[in-house]
């Protein structure tokens, strides 16, 4: 399955702006539904820094910011149970 997934991808994905490129920035002040970001340690190779986090904190106020240490870019695959409680926690806070 996830070879084949690989298999599908398309390169032209990589045409696009990434995160840090995305320059239409105040779409994100539309964001009305509760958002959970999970962040990790950027010395792991985390992408989001706290700084950046921050900032999205302040364009998007129901934005819950975690932070899973010890975890690097692949959360889930690092810190599988950390990963699944603050999941689990935050479905049921907005369920």
């Amino acid at each position: 399955m996830w070879a084949d997934a690989h298999l599908r991808m398309s390169l032209k994905v990589f045409n696009g702006s990434s995160a840090r490129e995305y320059h239409d920035i105040e779409q994100l002040k539309g964001i009305i539904c509760p958002v959970l970001l999970l962040t990790a340690d950027p010395e792991k190779g985390a992408i989001v820094t706290s700084s950046d986090a921050g900032a999205l904190q302040a364009l998007i106020p129901q934005l819950e910011v975690r932070h899973i240490a010890g975890a690097g870019h692949s959360i889930r695959r690092e810190q599988f149970q950390p990963f699944l409680q603050e999941v689990k926690a935050f479905l049921k806070r907005i369920g």
